[in-house]
């Protein structure tokens, strides 16, 4: 078995607690925290070690693998000392808040025999797998880009439940880097290599917080497909993660990860073998935590403890999962600049936005 210890014990550290409990070849060892009745809650709840300095799980030999589940600003620096200190690491998503940091982040992952891997657990869904499958037998014919269009609800009350939300120092944004940045992942996934984009970023709706609540823009990818994003976080609004991709011969659209809205091929059998997928899906019981997280840690554990016990690289590599963080923040590049950003960025800035409610 692996031996897992995860660092940070808010609501997402929960998630992964249980997913890693329920995984017949993960072990939870330890769970850590600054705040040590959060620690002491979850070590109750899964019978393993609290600690309160991530130096003690740094230094504890016993721990296989490190899960980062800390602010945003602080998975970079972690993400490194883990590394060095000889642990494989999980780290949630987004992976950091400044385009330097993700490319050493990168870097190190590729040199390193140590396995790492993001919290982008959507990727894992079968019913996703199933389409990236008929991707690429032609089935869609070719790729022509896509369309997210993200709605969400984050209320004040969301923003002041930590005191690092909703501050581009230690969130490093606010719905693009939150919250649609997987929905924003899964298109990355189908389309291939972003190259550049133009796009703007708002504060329309909540000026008690820095970051944005709307956001627009377009990608270009390799072999000249294109993605249009929309994203608003407006009260009263129900989770609707949606994704479009359209190909010349069909497509389809997606909500999250498991249910589909349209789909367009010109087999009936083909039809019947992806609504059968999102069936079993659907049928499927949520982990504990937010709706939204889905149902899909437990296969990030199945498939990364196997990595380490096998030898093999994870499903899902550090540099693959970069790309969607490097979109967002080429976002808010795009914003601060008022004019389209290549990739990789460069002098990177975060915008300042009005925070003018209308």
């Amino acid at each position: 078995m692996v031996n897992y210890a995860v660092i940070g014990c808010g609501v997402i550290g929960e998630v992964h607690c249980y997913a890693i409990h329920s995984n017949r070849k993960s072990n939870l060892l330890a769970v850590c925290d600054i705040i040590p009745e959060k620690a002491n809650r979850l070590a109750g709840l899964y019978n393993c070690k609290a600690a309160y300095n991530y130096k003690e799980i740094l230094l504890n030999r016993a721990v296989d693998a490190v899960v980062i589940c800390l602010p945003h600003s602080d998975h970079a620096w972690l993400f490194e000392k883990a590394l060095h200190h000889g642990k494989h690491v999980i780290c949630e998503k987004p992976l950091t808040t400044k385009p330097e940091d993700l490319y050493r982040m990168v870097e190190l992952s590729e040199n390193t025999d140590l396995l790492t891997t993001a919290g982008f657990q959507h990727r894992f869904s079968p019913l996703i797998h199933l389409f990236q499958s008929y991707i690429n037998q032609g089935v869609f014919g070719k790729l022509l880009g896509g369309e997210v269009d993200f709605v969400c609800e984050r209320t004040i009350d969301y923003y002041n439940s930590d005191i690092w939300h909703g501050k581009w120092e230690t969130e490093g944004g606010g719905l693009l880097i939150n919250q649609a940045i997987h929905t924003i992942d899964l298109a990355k996934s189908f389309l291939g290599t972003p190259l550049s984009l133009s796009g703007r970023v708002e504060n329309k709706h909540l000026p008690e917080i820095e970051v944005e609540d709307s956001a627009a823009g377009q990608i270009l990818f390799e072999n000249n497909r294109s993605l249009s994003i929309k994203a608003k976080n407006r009260k009263g609004e129900e989770w609707q993660p949606i994704l479009k991709i359209k190909g010349t011969q069909g497509g389809f659209t997606i909500k999250s990860s498991n249910e589909i809205v349209e789909l367009k091929t010109n087999s009936q059998e083909i039809n019947t073998a992806i609504y059968s997928e999102e069936k079993l899906m659907q049928d499927d019981a949520n982990l504990p935590g937010k709706k939204c997280y889905g149902n899909l840690h437990d296969l990030v554990y199945s498939d990364f403890s196997e990595a380490v016990l096998n030898n093999r690289k994870p499903y899902l590599s550090i540099r693959e999962a970069s790309a969607a963080n490097e979109i967002v923040l080429g976002m808010y590049q795009s914003t601060t600049k008022g004019e389209t950003v290549s990739l990789p960025i460069k002098e990177y800035r975060q915008p300042i936005l009005s925070n003018k409610a209308v």
